[in-house]
């Protein structure tokens, strides 16, 4: 998630605070009988920064009735300074264009005037308004200029805001290590001029790259350090921005409902404050703490809501998010096609965003700034030189200087273009798997309703509340199949391998008695050139297959997992040890299926032990209600969960014919 940064305007207000001794109903007040336009300017301005943060279309009110003065004494440095607060306020109550409109202006007339401190000020407010709508490039450009100009003029406070602000474009890129070296420097220059609200700001963009890179100790000390600074300043809307991404800690931490607190919180004090581009990030992650509560149809709740604010925005980050987490949210509930429908939808967003034309740029405008810099430090080094007659020995740096830069570019133009041909064929690769499965989810669900037709019951149990459904049935011909899947560390592309089963399948023409269904995947995913390059190690997952011919009433199972067969006659049966081998079966007859995590030779002799104690229980309660039998097996597996130092994952499946 990438809403935790609090991004920095230089458009701060330039007049005087507020006496205490004058209420806001007091400065309203003298309004009405006040004629001299400086004083009635003046005021408007200081009414307008008492709703800064907590009423932005009062706000707006008072300083476009400042800019008519402003207008009237026809003083353009008035004009300009207006200009700025108004698109400021724009910026924070997410009506970006109006901001950008607003900044441009200011822009144009410190321009007209030479003005290059107000100049820098305004590119860096610009620069967060492209970066709010995903154009790092354009935002880049903008930091940089800024930080020409305040290099220039000498004005090191200034500079490190856009240092900071470059740090926001490498976190975005997920460079965080390099975010933060930008981000400190940013904290140091505060804290020396004892910048307390900076100081706080600083903090925070520190915390939410440490978050990103899972210090979560790190991450916690510093967004309380922000938080007591904001608290001790009475800025409310910094106290909740804090609490929001606190939440969002909580929720990587998987303390759920601390998560939901947090966010919940935030959220109140967003809605009442009017701020849409806040409440959007906080509807998104009170959307994802639903999901990891299984609580679908709330989650799904507020994360439509996010996306709509998000889209209204033109929040190309925030969009991202929602769409991968609509994804998995839709997985939850077995809805694939809206599952499908959403992930093509975030790998669309996100290829916009890193794409490698942007990348390129973005390069590129960093290189420009460091060669514009180090020209300057040569042409210092050069005149020093000059004067002690030494030229000759800058020649010959700046021939080394000019051979290490070439050296250089063709090294990074190499490795530049290796990376856009294997970004390109994985991109390919993806949208080729996404567009050939994704026409074969509706038939398919239609199809998996004959399950119930066929199973008189079944119930599905597992040690872990997150896991996937670890089986997944189709049917062909008058054959009922049934796939279990165990994997490991697959967590980017475990729905990539239920989608590999999806195409398997489809690729079949036929099922007939005898056909060894394992063997046929094993060997359609080493085929299939897009699903090796998908899974490059096959032996991270396993796939077993059970088939029951509806003609014939006869079974038969191709796994390396254990599976038993508990027939009318209480007789136990291993499927695993009578691999391959048809079994006739009968109305009543129970099939249980097991699949863990486990795949390593040193916990063979875990998993033999586990399933001769759930082999026993299957024994031992065959002669009690098949929903009472499911309880037991749940209580088992949390002993067995108890007992587990490596908390290995386990599910059994089990049905009545």
């Amino acid at each position: 998630m990438r809403h935790l940064i609090i991004y920095i305007t230089l458009g701060a207000f330039s007049f005087s605070s507020i006496a205490q001794d004058r209420t806001i109903d007091s400065l309203i007040n003298s309004l009405k009988n006040e004629k001299v336009d400086s004083i009635v300017y003046k005021t408007c301005l200081n009414v307008a920064k008492f709703y800064t943060d907590s009423a932005y279309d009062k706000s707006l009110l008072y300083l476009n009735k400042a800019l008519s003065l402003a207008e009237r004494s026809n003083d353009r440095n008035r004009v300009a300074h207006v200009y700025h607060q108004i698109g400021n306020a724009y910026q924070r109550k997410g009506e970006f264009s109006l901001a950008l409109i607003n900044l441009n202006n200011a822009l144009e007339i410190h321009n007209f005037l030479n003005n290059k401190k107000g100049a820098g000020q305004l590119l860096n407010d610009i620069g967060l308004i492209y970066r709010a709508w995903g154009k790092y490039d354009k935002a880049l450009e903008n930091y940089i200029k800024a930080l020409l100009l305040f290099d220039e003029i000498g004005d090191i406070t200034y500079g490190a805001i856009a240092l900071n602000n470059i740090g926001q474009i490498y976190y975005f890129r997920e460079e965080y290590d390099k975010s933060i070296e930008y981000f400190k420097k940013y904290l140091v220059v505060n804290k020396k001029s004892n910048t307390q609200r900076a100081i706080a700001g600083a903090a925070n963009n520190i915390a939410s790259a440490y978050l990103e890179l899972k210090k979560y100790d790190d991450a916690l000390d510093y967004y309380v350090r922000s938080m007591r600074i904001y608290d001790s300043l009475g800025i409310k809307l910094g106290v909740a921005i804090i609490k929001d991404n606190i939440g969002s800690l909580f929720l990587r931490k998987q303390q759920y409902n601390n998560a939901l607190l947090y966010h919940l919180d935030a959220l109140k004090f967003f809605e009442d404050l009017g701020s849409p581009p806040r409440i959007c990030s906080s509807l998104q992650s009170i959307g994802l703490v639903y999901s990891k509560l299984n609580n679908t149809e709330l989650a799904i709740k507020y994360l439509n809501r996010s996306l709509s604010i998000a889209i209204k925005l033109k929040q190309k980050e925030t969009q991202k998010a929602v769409y991968e987490a609509l994804s998995d949210v839709y997985l939850q509930t077995r809805n694939h096609e809206k599952a499908l429908l959403n992930y093509k939808l975030y790998v669309q967003i996100k290829d916009s965003l890193l794409n490698a034309e942007t990348f390129g740029k973005i390069e590129t405008i960093q290189a420009e700034y460091d060669a514009q810099k180090k020209e300057k430090e040569l042409a210092e080094i050069n005149h020093q030189l000059y004067n002690q007659r030494i030229i000759i020995i800058i020649s010959t740096g700046l021939f080394i200087l000019f051979v290490f830069l070439i050296l250089l570019f063709v090294r990074e133009n190499t490795q530049k273009k290796k990376t856009i041909i294997k970004s390109s064929a994985q991109t390919l690769d993806l949208y080729s798997l996404l567009d050939k499965t994704g026409n074969y989810l509706y038939a398919l669900q239609n199809k998996q309703k004959h399950l119930s037709s066929i199973l008189e019951k079944n119930w599905n149990v597992h040690l872990n509340d997150e896991s996937l459904h670890q089986y997944f049935s189709f049917q062909k011909d008058s054959f009922l199949c049934i796939a279990f899947i165990s994997f490991e560390n697959l967590k980017g592309t475990s729905n990539l391998l239920y989608l590999s089963i999806i195409d398997f399948y489809n690729s079949l023409p036929h099922i007939y008695p005898d056909m060894d269904l394992k063997m046929l995947y094993h060997n359609f995913i080493l085929k299939e050139s897009y699903w090796d390059n998908v899974f490059e190690k096959t032996d991270s997952f396993n796939v077993d297959f059970w088939i029951y011919n509806q003609d014939s009433q006869q079974t038969q199972y191709f796994g390396s997992n254990n599976a038993y067969f508990l027939n009318n006659e209480n007789l136990l049966t291993n499927l695993k040890n009578n691999n391959k081998k048809e079994l006739k079966t009968n109305k009543g007859d129970r099939f249980y299926f097991f699949t863990s995590n486990f795949h390593s030779p040193s916990d063979e002799s875990d998993l033999d032990l586990i399933c001769e104690t759930l082999s026993k229980t299957i024994v031992k309660t065959s002669k009690i209600s098949f929903e009472e039998q499911k309880e037991i097996f749940c209580n088992t597996l949390e002993l067995i969960k108890a007992g587990d130092e490596y908390q290995h994952d386990i599910s059994i499946f089990a049905f009545i014919i």
